[in-house]
């Protein structure tokens, strides 16, 4: 997810100042990534994807956990389908 208005920083969380909803992103424990994310305008996650993802965020978050689930519980075997289910959305959302 890229913000394309500048955003506010509130806390641990970014908000536009016209949007009604918002997603909570946590930069680091304790925010301690905030005033670098907030000064160079980007954001990252990391759930052990070590892949390219251009061309491939289809519109429909099932769709990305339906190709990806499987890959990351071949990075991760001891993690549950839901846990891989959890981080493969948040990697749509914030990618996408």
């Amino acid at each position: 997810m890229f913000i394309k208005e500048t955003p506010t920083l509130l806390g641990d969380f970014f908000v536009s100042c016209c949007m009604r909803s918002y997603y909570r992103i946590m930069l680091g424990r304790g925010s301690k990534y905030a005033n670098e994310c907030h000064e160079k305008a980007f954001i990252g996650c990391d759930f052990d994807f070590n892949r390219d993802l251009s061309g491939k965020l289809p519109e429909n978050w099932r769709d990305f956990n339906k190709e990806f689930i499987p890959y990351y519980l071949e990075k991760q075997p001891g993690k549950s389908k839901i846990t891989a289910g959890l981080a493969c959305g948040s990697t749509h959302t914030i990618c996408n």
